[in-house]
Order: C-alpha cells, then sequence, then structure tokens
C-alpha cells in the first residue's frame, strides 16, 4: 500500500465508518460511502481503459462529485490533472494534451469549455453530478466495487522508482553531504533575511531623517 490521500481514506475507511467527511447544504457523505462511491469510480475508470498511471483531469468546482471523482482516480492508480476551472477551452486542450490526460471530468457549470477543449482530442468526458447515467460521476460510483490489487491507489504523479529510491534515501538518512549542505543553504538564507531586514530599517531610518530634516529647513526659513 502506497501513503497518499487514497490511503488514508481507506484507513479512516476501517476506523471509522459512519463519520461524515463530507458535508455540503444537506447532503452529508460519511468516510465508508466515499470510499465506496471511490471503488466504484475506480472500477468504472478501468473499465474505460485507464490504467495505473495514465492521467485523468478534473474541471470541477468545490463540490462532493470533486472528492468523489479524486479518490477514484487514486484508486485506479491514475493521477490527478486539476485544471482550473476559469480556463478556456484552448487552455482546456492545452492541458489535456500536454498532460496526455484520458478522461476529463467537467462540472456542467464548465461543460461548453470543457467539451469544446476535449473536442480535437481522444478524450472521455464525463460529467460530475450525481445520478445513475453511466457518464455521470454518480452513475461510475454505483458501479460494482471490485477487489483488485490494481486498485490500489499508488503515489499519484510521482514514478515508482523515484518513490522507492526516496525511501531507500530516508532508511539510511541523509548523510554528512546531505545535511551540511541542507544547513549551509539554511544559514545563508537567514543572513540574506538578516541583511534584508537591516538594509529596510536603514532604508527608512534614513528617510525618516531626511524627512526631519527638511521639515526643520522648512520651519526655519518661515520663521
Amino acid at each position: 500500500m502506497y501513503l497518499n490521500l487514497g490511503s488514508i481514506l481507506l484507513a479512516n475507511a476501517n476506523e471509522k465508518a459512519n463519520s461524515v467527511v463530507i458535508r455540503a447544504g444537506d447532503r452529508e457523505i460519511t468516510y465508508q460511502e466515499l470510499d465506496r462511491a471511490a471503488r466504484g469510480v475506480a472500477t468504472s475508470l478501468r473499465a474505460r481503459g485507464v490504467s495505473p498511471g495514465d492521467k485523468v483531469a478534473l474541471l470541477v468546482p468545490n463540490v462532493p462529485e470533486f472528492t468523489i471523482a479524486y479518490f477514484g482516480i487514486l484508486y485506479a492508480g491514475a493521477t490527478v490533472v486539476p485544471i482550473n476551472v476559469l480556463a478556456a477551452a484552448p487552455e482546456v486542450t492545452y492541458f489535456l494534451e500536454d498532460s496526455g490526460a484520458r478522461v476529463l471530468f467537467v462540472h456542467p457549470l464548465f461543460e461548453e469549455p470543457g467539451r469544446a477543449g476535449a473536442a480535437s482530442l481522444d478524450v472521455d468526458v464525463i460529467l460530475a453530478v450525481p445520478g445513475d447515467s453511466p457518464n455521470t460521476v454518480g452513475g461510475m460510483a454505483l458501479g460494482e466495487p471490485k477487489i483488485d490489487p490494481s486498485l490500489r491507489p499508488r503515489a499519484a504523479g510521482m514514478d515508482q522508482s523515484w518513490v522507492r529510491a526516496s525511501r531507500n534515501w530516508r532508511s539510511r538518512g541523509p548523510g554528512p553531504l546531505r545535511l551540511k549542505g541542507a544547513r549551509r543553504r539554511a544559514r545563508w538564507f537567514l543572513v540574506w533575511l538578516r541583511s534584508r531586514s537591516i538594509s529596510r530599517r536603514a532604508r527608512c531610518r534614513a528617510s525618516s531623517l531626511e524627512g526631519r530634516r527638511a521639515y526643520r529647513s522648512e520651519i526655519g526659513r518661515e520663521s
């Protein structure tokens, strides 16, 4: 099991299944319900050809379907590609093409730029709304939550060789050279901050002195 937000949800779903994790108006979703919905989305994504390591984009605001789709993507072993909801169609096209996303979840409020941006690409568009349609998050969440090792959450967005190397680095410790370099950078950063603070105080003091001198000379001329 890889430690990411998906694995944290799995742990909470086992430890406090009936605790509420999402509140949106009168709607409440528990950890168990979120885990079940995410598993359904993951199974549906795999049925659409999404494999571990693939990219799935989200053009969704802060609504419950965002969270369900997000964890479903992690459960499928894919990488989340969040897109700013204010992005225009050409920008959506760029993000999808640059990331190589296979699927785009889009909220109805931003469906027009989302579909226009994905029109020229081989990207499935799914509406981030509740319901039972297979092309919605709600419908995908109702899918059979198959227990499959391939649905284990992976470290989204991270190459696994990098994760293994990072673990080895942590187990061996940072080493004297690495630690010495980090301390040196931290020390220089503190010196830089101190110099900026001193120079700022010096400038303020100089400006206040000049102001007082100008004021005194002005008063002297008036008298």
